[in-house]
């Protein structure tokens, strides 16, 4: 009987363990129904060798949540407004409980770096996972360092020197935001809502075109002569002083997601940005292009498309905004895609579509050089039902009894191996691929071409 009774209570704690786990973690996903926020108040006081760190988080959904600590952290205490002391559901103290209405409070202290002349404070607060604090405030008390001032990736409230400390408030929708603090005086060469850069010395360019950039936080960006590489810190950035190119490099790799190998072509719009060639030889060569076809009024449309770009941006994409920018349509940027390959010009496409005998031809692309337009080669003569034997300078094809041999870059061809001459070269290579004068297609192949407002019709 006694056993039976011991299995039956030792059951019941199961369950009873199992439903308060159970709730603990279903009220964790809860939704904000009181229509409150979380938010975090955090004091910082800067002693002679350390960081007193006081934060207080409140406005939770009761449940259980994951706590990331901060880095080198030695310990800390945690009190709760309901309880004297926080409600831990592990011995780790990772995963905590919050209670309804209930504020929790971290403190402890960091160790501070002895002599510096400039300093980093990041990943410094107590952060709960998979929720976003939508407001901190951060109050800063400076007593040791006060020759020198402290910047955040956040909005600046207030800041006051008196006679023994400094005084800064900042605040935020950022649950962690990096800290730095600079023995110098720093210049703000631009601000706006998402993106703010400071310097150690002026920086006599025009950043205002950041404004197009659509980011998700803010972001803080330090050129300083106290750094010999790049420094990424999430939301603070810090730059070798080699000019406003390498500052506007290091926030635009931090803001645009470049597809992979393609990254260089941020060069192309560092040179639109400051309206002046930057970068490497071809990224160069592609700018002046740009400029040449579009204008500098067109470039500009062209960049502030793409700024705002919050997924992954290819060539092809890049070509795409000229497109929907200036309504030209053209691969420019695909075909020079690869950094090491040649430079290609800037050619204008057709964009309507072109069929061959009536059947649609996706692969056959119509383009622009000059006043005269070209037409794919290869994927014209094959769909025509050609057998087509390629070689490095030179192309041979053959349909039943006829058989053509053309010489790309020379002004004759020779039909079942008779020669006859051109007025010129027909043949354009743009990249890989080889293209041929359309007013050629009729006397050399007997191919007729029809034009619509919104199609190109081949015919035999």
């Amino acid at each position: 009987m006694s056993k039976n009774v011991l299995l039956a209570v030792s059951i019941l704690m199961i369950l009873i363990s199992g439903l308060l786990f159970f709730q603990w973690n279903t009220v964790s996903i809860s939704t904000f129904s009181s229509g409150k926020k979380p938010e975090q108040n955090v004091a910082v006081r800067h002693m002679q060798n350390h960081f007193q760190v006081k934060q207080s988080i409140k406005q939770m959904p009761e449940g259980s949540y994951e706590i990331r600590k901060p880095k080198k952290l030695d310990s800390f205490s945690c009190e709760s407004s309901r309880h004297q002391s926080c409600v831990w559901l592990n011995q780790e103290k990772t995963r905590i409980a919050f209670g309804k209405e209930e504020e929790i409070t971290f403190t402890y202290q960091l160790s501070s770096a002895e002599n510096r002349d400039h300093f980093v404070l990041d990943n410094w607060l107590f952060q709960v996972e998979d929720v976003t604090c939508h407001f901190s405030r951060i109050q800063l008390t400076e007593e040791k360092w006060r020759q020198g001032e402290w910047l955040a990736a956040a909005d600046s409230i207030g800041k006051k020197k008196m006679d023994a400390i400094d005084y800064y408030v900042f605040e935020t929708n950022h649950e962690s935001p990096a800290l730095y603090w600079n023995a110098n005086r720093l210049q703000e060469i631009y601000k706006d809502q998402h993106v703010a850069i400071y310097s150690e010395s002026s920086v006599p360019a025009d950043f205002s075109k950041l404004k197009d950039l659509d980011r998700s936080g803010k972001l803080l960006a330090v050129m300083t002569k106290k750094e010999k590489k790049f420094h990424d810190h999430d939301d603070l950035i810090l730059v070798p002083n080699q000019g406003e190119e390498a500052i506007l490099l290091a926030i635009l790799k931090k803001t645009l997601l470049m597809e992979e190998k393609q990254e260089w072509l941020l060069d192309v719009m560092i040179s639109a940005f400051f309206e002046r060639p930057f970068g490497s030889e071809k990224a160069q060569k592609m700018y002046l292009e740009l400029e040449r076809e579009l204008q500098k009024d067109g470039v500009n449309r062209w960049l502030a498309k793409v700024l705002p770009s919050k997924t992954v941006i290819s060539a092809r994409d890049l070509d795409e905004y000229i497109w929907e920018t200036a309504g030209i349509k053209t691969n420019f940027f695909t075909i020079n895609a690869q950094e090491k390959k040649p430079f290609i010009p800037y050619y204008v496409l057709d964009e309507r579509p072109v069929l061959v005998n009536g059947k649609a031809a996706d692969e056959i692309t119509i383009l622009y050089h000059g006043e005269h337009p070209y037409i794919s080669f290869i994927p014209l003569v094959a769909q025509l039902g050609f057998a087509v034997q390629s070689g490095t300078n030179e192309v041979m094809i053959k349909r039943g009894d006829g058989a053509y041999h053309f010489y790309y870059g020379r002004k004759i061809f020779y039909k079942n191996g008779r020669p006859f001459g051109l007025s010129g070269n027909p043949f354009l290579t743009v990249g890989e691929e080889t293209y041929i004068r359309t007013e050629l297609l009729l006397p050399v192949l007997g191919v007729n071409i029809n034009e619509t407002s919104n199609q190109i019709h081949l015919k035999e």
